[in-house]
């Protein structure tokens, strides 16, 4: 259990870790480009990647930051197809720069909503890493936002996370709440 904050149109984000007990505290803060993860045990913050995983997870830091796949991907193949009940576009997209998590993507997007139902992300050598599915979304403001996705880990058999957002609002968050100064006074 995580409580996140996270403003967009800045590229921030923090992560609070709250439960399990024996890793309360610990936290990652990002800040453009650069993730710091913070372990209050030892008081020191290690710069980590978008790509890493949190928490021993299959969820990655590029996950809880804001998606804006238009601005890092080229659209390479589109077809429209079902998936489940709904009508669907497929997208196959291409990153533009080396500062996304996977290099291709393969993604599932609602035609009546606009929204992304599922994901598959591929290495550069087109290995399927894992699968990424969007069941539930939630207004928050003006937008839709992913409640539920589920991580499904492609190379380990039977791994999976599975992330829940409640209680989201698009309420003011102060800029000191992105600082380092900041992640190290609510985990102590």
């Amino acid at each position: 259990q995580a409580r996140l904050f996270r403003r967009d149109r800045t590229n921030q984000f923090l992560i609070l870790i709250l439960q399990p007990d024996v890793q309360r505290g610990q936290g990652y803060l990002q800040i453009d480009d650069n993730v710091w993860f913070y372990d209050p045990d030892s008081r020191r913050f290690e710069r980590t990647t978008i790509r890493d995983n949190i928490q021993g997870s299959d969820a990655q830091n590029a996950d809880l930051s804001q998606r804006n796949l238009s601005a890092n991907y080229d659209v390479v193949a589109w077809e429209e197809g079902r998936l489940g009940s709904f009508d669907v576009y497929i997208l196959d997209l291409q990153a533009r720069t080396t500062d996304v998590a996977y290099d291709r993507l393969r993604i599932w997007v609602r035609r009546d909503q606009t929204i992304v139902l599922k994901q598959e992300d591929y290495s550069v050598s087109g290995r399927l890493m894992r699968t990424s599915l969007f069941p539930r979304y939630t207004r928050v403001g003006d937008r839709l936002l992913p409640q539920q996705i589920l991580i499904i880990d492609e190379l380990n058999q039977g791994q999976r996370t599975q992330l829940t957002m409640s209680d989201a609002t698009i309420r003011a968050i102060p800029d000191s709440v992105f600082t380092k100064s900041y992640l190290e006074r609510v985990s102590n």
